[in-house]
């Protein structure tokens, strides 16, 4: 019996005041499977913001499409 194996992908929060914003790219949420290079990402986004904005890594489950 396979276990029940969920896959993820990464996405990036923007956080300006108490406003939200997931990052997009053209008109398609940023999404990642890199989970390192994207936690490397929000590191130096928020160590370069000058606007105060606060950056957060989002973890998403995959959806299997049937398989």
């Amino acid at each position: 019996m396979k276990a029940n194996r969920v896959e993820y992908s990464f996405c990036l929060m923007k956080y300006v005041g108490d406003t939200k914003h997931l990052l997009t790219q053209s008109d398609e949420v940023f999404e990642e499977e890199d989970e390192f290079m994207m936690a490397n990402m929000v590191e130096v986004l928020n160590q370069n913001s000058d606007s105060g904005c606060k950056y957060e890594l989002i973890k998403i489950p995959k959806r299997n499409n049937g398989q």
